[in-house]
């Protein structure tokens, strides 16, 4: 039997901890583990640069983050393994590719919700993969602040 995979998309927000914490209760109810992913929406060099330094320091600086992270929900949940990775792309389109790449069973991910002209300003990662998965998405939304 496999270990299912739950893939988080993670932009190293609160909301992405709530997601990633969310998919963690469920990966270790069920014997999965998790891929926390960050898409930085960046080439894999900047144009300027000439060796690659400078974006792979941005990356890594991510990917610490994310291991920090991974470090807090292991230290909740004894027993679940939690990988990272940050990659570059665009974040709709790498999430789904990687999500097929790995053969993920579930994707989890946040939304902030937001409606009208905020949402068509600035789009919608979640939607995008709920319309576009073809495995089961469990989306997380903000909480309601008063």
């Amino acid at each position: 039997m496999t270990t299912q995979l739950w893939l988080v998309a993670h932009d190293l927000t609160d909301l992405s901890n709530a997601a990633a914490a969310e998919a963690a209760e469920l990966a270790s109810n069920c014997g999965g583990r998790l891929l926390m992913l960050h898409v930085h929406p960046r080439e894999e060099r900047a144009p300027f640069e000439r060796d690659g330094k400078e974006t792979f320091a941005v990356e890594e600086e991510k990917r610490v983050m994310l291991r920090t992270i991974a470090h807090r929900i292991c230290a909740q949940h004894p027993g679940l393994s939690v990988d990272v990775e940050v990659l570059p792309g665009d974040p709709q389109a790498r999430i789904l590719e990687e999500a097929e790449r790995q053969s993920a069973g579930h994707i989890v991910v946040g939304t902030h919700d937001r409606k009208g002209i905020k949402r068509l300003v600035l789009g919608s990662v979640a939607e995008a993969v709920v319309h576009r998965a073809t495995v089961p998405v469990v989306v997380v939304k903000a909480p309601i602040l008063h």
